[in-house]
């Protein structure tokens, strides 16, 4: 997690038993977003955000095709508290570390959800992958 994600978070999905480490308790405040990246793929961390110029970051990785662990992005205004901390169980109980390198995913999983419909959390595409052909996630063990 990086220093953007609220502690709310942080502390909701360790009381679901989520393994989770923020920039704080790594020592990796005063990073850029570069050095962060970098410091949760040594980590072998998926990486979350509520940081634009992270995300930028991560596109960056993405075109220049450079290795990066995975990077979960929460718009500050877009997704309450309670739907990041859904979002993050399901994916951390419902896919592995491995298959998250290499990807951003946006959430809240539903645009519609934030709005108060009752769409499915699997309407958007799951992850953007560059590489050609299907890409299938399942089962995060963060």
């Amino acid at each position: 997690m990086d220093v953007h994600i609220r502690r709310a978070v942080t502390s909701a999905l360790r009381l679901r038993r989520i393994d989770v480490l923020t920039a704080q308790e790594d020592g990796a405040v005063g990073l850029d977003d570069d050095s962060l990246l970098q410091r949760a793929t040594e980590l072998g961390r998926v990486l979350v955000s509520q940081d634009e110029d992270l995300l930028r970051e991560g596109a960056r990785r993405l075109r220049e095709h450079k290795n990066f662990s995975g990077i979960i992005y929460a718009h500050q205004l877009r997704v309450t508290v309670g739907q990041v901390v859904e979002d993050l169980e399901l994916i951390a109980t419902a896919t592995s570390r491995e298959e998250w390198s290499g990807k951003i995913e946006y959430l809240p999983r539903s645009a519609n959800r934030c709005q108060g419909s009752t769409s499915s959390w699997w309407d958007r595409p799951y992850v953007h992958d560059p590489r050609p052909g299907p890409h299938l996630t399942h089962p995060l063990n963060w």
